[in-house]
């Protein structure tokens, strides 16, 4: 199964950053999944936490509230200057220069977090929410 997620409408839950850079971001993610490709064979999308460990990490720009459940209208993950292009295949398990950039309701201000790894890992149930085929949603 190949599965992938899309920074747009991704709520973050949790931020953490110790003294010595190690870290993590919980988000409840938009997640596709396909036997085949995501995003040109059938799919199906739907909402997971997602966990995101970091080392060598750093936090730039302001924190948000998190108790009003803040979600990124857009975002992409930069590894080692390649784009993601507002998405990620999952597991991610990369070593480099790394910068997460999430713009956060309601001021959008762009929140980045540099780190030298991370890794991904998926956690809870799926909710799913659309299911796909070549031509578009079905339901």
């Amino acid at each position: 199964m190949t599965i992938a997620m899309e920074f747009h409408d991704t709520y973050l839950r949790q931020l953490h950053c110790d003294t010595h850079g190690a870290g993590y971001a919980i988000l409840r993610a938009v997640i596709y999944r396909s036997e085949g490709e995501v995003f040109k064979d059938a799919q199906e999308s739907g909402y997971q936490e997602l966990r995101l460990a970091f080392t060598g990490m750093r936090i730039e720009g302001e924190i948000p509230d998190l108790e009003f459940d803040p979600y990124a209208s857009d975002g992409e993950l930069w590894i080692d200057g390649k784009n993601s292009n507002g998405m990620a295949y999952l597991p991610l398990d990369q070593t480099g220069q790394i910068c997460l950039e999430l713009r956060i309701n309601p001021l959008f201000e762009t929140l980045k977090i540099h780190a030298t790894y991370v890794r991904s890992t998926l956690q809870g149930p799926f909710d799913s929410h659309r299911t796909w085929d070549a031509g578009g949603p079905v339901s």
